[in-house]
């Protein structure tokens, strides 16, 4: 296909932002929103730590490392309902608003401000959120009077021309950068924003285990995100966790810092703490050995390194302190418990399992285990709570009991 005209006319400027701070601006084609080139730098030290260098060819892997994944649940129906046709134009007309960093975008010729577009002191619109998950799609119709007024909303919302952007009305939505495949949304409750998830249908206990997981990591002394179980109108569970940053405090994913340093996606435990120190980030191996520990009891197959994170701040860019941990809910899988010869062993991200990953900690003497032991009965309580059955009560504590005695059984302790 030729493009005729005046290239000016197809193209567009942009500028990735800092909060207000203006960090390089870049050239885009108009209709496609497909980077063209780098056009000047303003303040690289504070470029986006997944990237290596400024270069059009790292910023174009940032916005896709950014994008929500193409095979999310309902990022089609809305993509089509709100004509933006590809998630690249989805994640320009949310001008790449997120709820883990303060990184964001916007025309070169709009005047709007982070003042005006942060998730943190402006409402979040939830329409997007809501269409994404399947909770929504269960309990209306296509040709129901809400459907249709969402498909209305959604048409309105999002930016169509370009034009008028100096009056831009931000849709404030941090939808088009949430990750992972689960069906998510974020939502505002007493002017906090939380992040709602549900359980996949391969395993509806998910979200059972992420409160579960909460309860090992405090005696652990591992630093953790609250989780706590919710029940949709359909009976169908979900979790529910407060955003970890804030208005002053962004979230970094290990992922990224091992790519701008140039180091394996796979990493070396040693070369990971070795960085983590070397970025002054406190008791780095500490929290990363007591996540090894939790891995092992949950079984967790999932730790991959966007979910291992550390928090900073944005102004400063001073490291804080290693981000508490989070998504654990891929875990105690009772399959186990009748079938041990599942490959459920897998673990991430330092070894292929998790007596290998157990075998890297040099000294234990963070375990207590009549702590451990006692989370047998927090089990016991957080399920009674949400009315589970019985038989899961019972599996979910068996497999438990077998994690610790093979905990004990592995491991030198004093």
């Amino acid at each position: 296909m030729s493009i005729k005209g005046n290239p000016q006319s197809i193209s567009e400027e942009w500028i990735l932002m800092h909060k207000n701070l203006p960090v390089f601006s870049f050239n885009v084609l108009k209709d496609f929103k497909v980077v063209l080139a780098i056009t000047n730098i303003y303040n690289a030290e504070h470029t986006p730590p997944f990237m290596k260098n400024i270069t059009t060819a790292e910023l174009k892997r940032w916005l896709e490392d950014r994008t929500i994944p193409t095979n999310r649940q309902f990022l089609n129906n809305l993509l089509l309902a709100s004509k933006l046709y590809s998630k690249r134009m989805f994640l320009f007309s949310s001008l790449a608003l997120s709820l883990h960093d303060h990184y964001w975008i916007k025309p070169l010729s709009s005047k709007v401000s982070w003042a005006n577009v942060n998730l943190y002191e402006n409402d979040i619109n939830e329409v997007i959120g809501n269409f994404l998950i399947e909770e929504f799609h269960n309990l209306y119709t296509t040709n129901s009077a809400e459907y249709l007024e969402m498909l209305h909303t959604l048409d309105t919302i999002f930016i169509h021309d370009e034009d008028s952007l100096e009056t831009i009305e931000v849709t404030n939505s941090p939808e088009a950068t949430s990750q992972g495949i689960l069906p998510k949304k974020w939502e505002l409750l007493n002017k906090q924003t939380y992040l709602i998830k549900f359980a996949p249908p391969t395993d509806p206990t998910e979200p059972y285990n992420e409160e579960i997981a909460c309860a090992i990591a405090r005696a652990l002394g591992l630093p953790y995100s609250q989780y706590y179980v919710g029940i949709t109108k359909n009976s169908f569970p979900y979790c529910i966790c407060q955003n970890l940053t804030s208005k002053n405090v962004e979230l970094i994913h290990l992922h990224c810092l091992l790519r701008k340093y140039s180091l394996d996606i796979q990493p070396d435990y040693h070369q990971t703490i070795s960085l983590l120190e070397s970025l002054k980030v406190p008791d780095a191996k500490e929290f990363i050995n007591k996540m090894i520990v939790l891995d092992f009891l949950t079984m967790n197959i999932n730790r991959h390194t966007k979910n291992i994170a550390i928090l900073r701040n944005s102004s400063t860019l001073e490291i804080l302190s290693m981000c508490p941990i989070y998504d654990t809910g891929t875990s105690l899988n009772i399959d186990y418990l009748n079938n041990p010869s599942l490959h459920l062993e897998m673990s991430k991200p330092f070894k292929y399992t998790h007596e290998q990953q157990l075998a890297l900690i040099d000294n234990f003497d963070f375990i207590d285990l009549y702590y451990l032991k006692e989370v047998e009965f927090q089990i016991e309580d957080i399920l009674l709570k949400y009315n589970a059955p019985q038989s899961l009560i019972e599996d979910k504590i068996e497999l438990y009991i077998k994690r610790i005695s093979l905990l004990e059984h592995l491991i030198p302790l004093s």
